[in-house]
């Protein structure tokens, strides 16, 4: 089941659809040789969501979920990231949980 949201547009979500995509996108190309000791599940690494968030100043900014890697695998989320970046994804948090 979808639920839509009451809070943001459709434009905003298909926006955060976008983000999510090109972050699945660019955790498919990792390879285990890319990050040789990472605590990563190989079989089910993927973009679990993309969220639009509010911090305590006002800042809008963007932040996405990365499934079945260790929440200290700092190096990934940095290269995600700079992907993200290069294309035209700027700013975009990324965290890593199991």
């Amino acid at each position: 089941m979808t639920r839509q949201s009451t809070l943001i547009n459709p434009s905003e979500v298909a926006g955060l659809v976008k983000l999510r995509t090109a972050t699945d996108q660019i955790v498919s190309q990792i390879k285990p040789q890319d990050f040789p000791n990472a605590a990563i599940n190989w079989g089910d690494l993927g973009c679990h969501a993309a969220y639009l968030g509010v911090d305590e100043q006002g800042n809008v900014h963007n932040l996405v979920i990365i499934d079945e890697a260790s929440p200290a695998e700092y190096p990934i989320c940095k290269y995600v990231a700079d992907q993200l970046a290069a294309q035209g994804w700027p700013d975009v948090e990324v965290a890593t949980q199991w």
